[in-house]
């Protein structure tokens, strides 16, 4: 994906971009696991993809680090320790559940299967690390409430990502997306609550982003920025997996992300360091051969 102009995508490191940390201590497991590496020449920047569907999740040319960041729902950043191989080492992954499974469930599954298969030993703490402070900057807020149909209504029990509209199509309520042509980059939104961007731009920047605005709302986001080295979650763009959608170049979007927030929502970013939930893996193996 990461030769793609001219499309959307969703910012997220994880598919399911919410909870963190879904326990692993209950013995949901798949019904039938595939492992296999893959040793295809693949670009080292590609991450591979894990992607879950009814019942099964199928990954393809995935590292093991980005395998174990969808398992806990969690940013590359939020990984800590393990061998070195674990970022250049790549598998195929095909697991069948038994059921009707939840997605939820599939990622609590999938922690299960990096404990059997990889030997996987991790545990959670959480630590002073680098972050950012989004506040409302002087001058006050400059968010919009929704325009009407500036969204449109996801089903309650569609997938984690959901499909692109087509083109020229609103985006989905609360949901942010971020799109790519020539170089540029806007995010789009609608109906959006403010922890939604937080979440969108933790995953762009690769550092948890804290909400310190107050706003309880929900808003229209519409903000065109350029990309620059700051957006570590941004490589290219976007993850493999994720969905695309059309979108019009936007000549305006000359700013970084950073200026861009202030001049355009009345917002700001504020770099400093804050609690951070990590995953620390104590131990990996490499799985043998089917």
């Amino acid at each position: 994906m990461g030769g793609r102009v001219g499309s959307w995508v969703v910012a997220a490191a994880s598919l399911l971009g919410c909870g963190l940390f879904a326990q692993s201590t209950t013995t949901l497991r798949f019904e039938t696991a595939s492992v296999k590496p893959n040793l295809e020449p693949i670009p080292a920047a590609t991450t591979g993809s894990v992607v879950p569907y009814p019942g099964r999740l199928v990954a393809r040319a995935a590292l093991l680090r980005f395998v174990i960041q969808q398992a806990y729902e969690v940013r590359r950043d939020q990984v800590v320790g393990g061998p070195d191989w674990i970022n250049t080492a790549r598998f195929d992954i095909e697991a069948r559940a038994d059921g009707n499974t939840t997605f939820p469930q599939l990622f609590l599954m999938l922690q299960s299967l990096l404990e059997d298969r990889f030997r996987l030993r991790a545990h959670r703490e959480t630590r002073q690390l680098p972050v950012y402070e989004l506040t409302v900057a002087k001058g006050g807020s400059k968010l919009q409430k929704l325009k009407p149909g500036g969204c449109f209504a996801l089903p309650l029990n569609g997938p984690p990502v959901p499909p692109p509209p087509g083109p020229g199509a609103p985006p989905p309520c609360g949901r942010v997306f971020v799109g790519m042509f020539n170089g540029k980059a806007n995010l789009e939104g609608g109906n959006v609550p403010v922890a939604e961007l937080v979440r969108v731009l933790s995953n762009m920047l690769g550092r948890t982003v804290i909400d310190k605005t107050g706003m309880s709302g929900t808003y229209d986001i519409h903000l065109p920025f350029a990309p620059d080295a700051a957006l570590q979650g941004l490589p290219g763009v976007g993850a493999p997996g994720d969905p695309v959608l059309p979108v019009s170049a936007d000549p305006a979007a000359g700013a970084t992300i950073f200026t861009a927030i202030q001049e355009e929502l009345g917002l700001r970013l504020e770099s400093t360091k804050g609690p951070v939930d990590v995953v620390i893996i104590d131990h990996a193996e490499k799985p043998s051969e089917n």
